[in-house]
């Protein structure tokens, strides 16, 4: 793991035993406010990008390299990593998803692409992972890395979560 890596890990690290604290004191909701004040203060270019349902979203710039640090809770991460356990398994999803580098309790590290795909692009990426049973897969989920488009983001569809739960 590279320096940078492994800084921004240990201060996730720091960071995860702070919300434990939080979570052990009996409230309800994550500390996401003096989180995103946390990042601002522990990197340098660490700024708030976006949000969605469950997820919080940090761009990270470390070195020459910028990364997306993405906070969500405990019970959303399992499911996140479940969710990229069976995408690896699929091989050519597997090679249209940007994998996370680690994960914490509550943080994941992501590849951060700054550009944003073509239609076509699109366009194809959804109709393959949605051949497989994967929705929200969009021009906001989907970023290009060298050249190549990459899903950062997707979800199992309705129709796909409730056949596995009749299995």
């Amino acid at each position: 793991m590279a320096n940078s890596q492994q800084k921004i890990k240990t201060t996730c690290k720091f960071l995860d035993s702070y919300i434990q604290m939080w979570v052990r004191k009996g409230t309800e909701k994550l500390p996401r406010k003096q989180i995103k004040e946390s990042i601002s203060l522990f990197f340098h270019e660490g700024r708030y990008l976006d949000k969605g349902r469950y997820k919080h979203v940090y761009f990270i710039k470390a070195t020459k390299k910028e990364f997306v640090l993405k906070f969500l809770s405990a019970r959303e991460l399992r499911k996140e990593k479940c969710l990229e356990k069976r995408i690896r398994s699929i091989p050519k999803l597997r090679r249209t998803y940007a994998k996370p580098y680690w994960y914490t309790k509550y943080f994941f590290l992501q590849k951060y692409g700054r550009k944003k795909p073509t239609k076509i692009e699109v366009k194809k990426l959804k109709k393959l992972w949605a051949s497989y049973g994967y929705a929200d897969v969009r021009a906001d989920n989907i970023r290009v890395f060298r050249g190549k488009p990459k899903v950062v983001d997707a979800s199992e569809s309705r129709r796909v979560r409730k056949r596995k739960k009749r299995v």
